[in-house]
């Protein structure tokens, strides 16, 4: 998967900063909340992608996001932070949990 290629190389890069444990990602779900959390979702790659300087490139997969969800929920409020460390560790740990999100999904997809 390209985006989980793009995190593991944006790790690489990163050596040394953690991730946020704290810091969560809504995974896709079916039903009335899939518009949500995908709004969720997006809120958070944009917010990554505006803290990294835009190295972190998310429209392509905000695009795709934006092809499946069914209404247009209200855009949550992402907290940035403003120091420069910080600012790398949200983007890594954002990334990070998309990345598993989507390999979760990728095993689902081979169970069924």
């Amino acid at each position: 998967m390209v985006f989980q290629t793009f995190f593991l190389q944006l790790k690489k890069d990163a050596v040394g900063v953690p991730t946020d444990e704290s810091l969560q990602l809504p995974c896709f779900t079916l039903g009335f909340e899939a518009s949500t959390n995908i709004s969720i979702i997006q809120a958070y790659l944009e917010t990554a992608k505006r803290l990294s300087d835009n190295r972190a490139d998310t429209a392509n997969v905000t695009k795709r996001l934006d092809d499946i969800r069914c209404s247009n929920p209200p855009k949550p409020s992402i907290y940035e932070p403003e120091d420069f460390y910080a600012r790398k560790i949200f983007t890594l740990t954002v990334l990070k949990r998309f990345s598993d999100c989507m390999a979760e999904l990728k095993v689902k997809d081979r169970i069924c």
